[in-house]
């Protein structure tokens, strides 16, 4: 299975919480994630903030830290740290948010001064921490255990995308289509097999018939070569093709590739100048495998899946008689 690598958006008031952002920071970056602060890009101006929502969009999730202070404000009246909690909540982002458990313990210079600041804080609190779990932490230590837990935690209950390394996603598509061509192979396999049945009872009537009325091995068989799209029109005795194709299917050839081979053979024969992959028709190659099979000079057999042919007792007889030196 792939590896994902999350993307988090770390969100807080930057000069009291200096510490603690660097300490998140790490805390994520040993899970194997990859953090994003805002130090990066102080917002100090709707532009900006506009960037820092594009940057928002491409994370998985959404952390935010609150100590003692609200943050700086914007011409609204609304810190930037609380916009940007806003701008997550609303595309649907999951939130991991960290309190601070005991703020009447913070120096003054982590707390808000203003009556007015407090009021703005405590109402962020509440709206942040409305239908929706916090982790409270009064230490650095303890604020790292909070948020690797509640990141676990978020891994496992809210799925996201993540980000996978271009190698990875290309060997799970390789993998992917190994296993869409096994199945087709399987289903070819499946098919195969139907047709071989059907190969089977047609050659089991033949058999039956006997071989009263079939052609011979003197017989002619008019034989049509395609080379190149140059169509050659041959005249060969039964016995003749079978000259040419038993010693092509002693070398275990292919059974597709016969109709190639046979063609080759036939070229060196009638010293013709053939196109190198010139071949018989597929019509006029299975006429003359079915014909030899009703002679019963060849078989078809199945050997792991694949269609081949093997020549028969009867066929081994008949070869030798017809390559026979013959008296003057």
């Amino acid at each position: 299975m792939r590896k994902k690598k999350y993307q988090i958006f770390i969100s807080s008031t930057y000069e009291d919480l200096k510490e603690e952002r660097k300490a998140v920071e790490e805390t994520i970056i040993r899970a194997g994630d990859l953090p994003v602060g805002m130090e990066a890009f102080p917002a100090a101006d709707e532009e900006q903030f506009e960037f820092i929502k594009s940057v928002i969009d491409d994370c998985d999730y959404y952390v935010i830290i609150v100590g003692g202070r609200y943050g700086s404000l914007d011409h609204d009246g609304v810190s930037y740290t609380e916009k940007e909690y806003d701008y997550a909540a609303k595309i649907g982002l999951p939130v991991i948010a960290l309190v601070h458990g005991d703020p009447g313990s913070l120096p003054a210079s982590k707390v808000e001064a203003s009556e007015t600041g407090r009021e703005k804080l405590g109402a962020f609190l509440k709206k942040l921490t409305e239908k929706r779990l916090r982790k409270e932490w009064r230490s650095t230590d303890g604020l790292k255990l909070a948020v690797r837990e509640a990141i676990d935690h978020a891994k496992a209950t809210k799925a996201r995308p993540g980000w996978v390394r271009g190698t990875e996603l290309a060997a799970e598509e390789a993998m992917t289509k190994i296993i869409a061509l096994e199945s087709e192979v399987r289903n070819l396999r499946y098919e195969n097999s139907k047709f071989e049945d059907l190969y089977t009872d047609a050659k089991a009537e033949v058999s039956q018939a006997g071989l009263d009325g079939l052609a011979q091995l003197d017989d002619i068989f008019d034989l049509v070569i395609d080379s190149d799209g140059r169509m050659v029109n041959l005249k060969f005795t039964w016995g003749e093709l079978f000259t040419f194709l038993v010693p092509i299917i002693r070398l275990r050839t292919n059974y597709g590739d016969l109709r190639f081979r046979i063609c080759r053979v036939i070229s060196e024969h009638r010293k013709l100048n053939l196109y190198e992959y010139a071949s018989i028709s597929a019509i006029d190659f299975e006429t003359i495998v079915e014909h030899f099979c009703a002679l019963r000079l060849l078989e078809t057999e199945s050997a792991k899946g694949n269609h081949a042919l093997s020549i028969t007792k009867l066929g081994g007889k008949t070869y030798t008689e017809l390559k026979a030196v013959r008296k003057p």
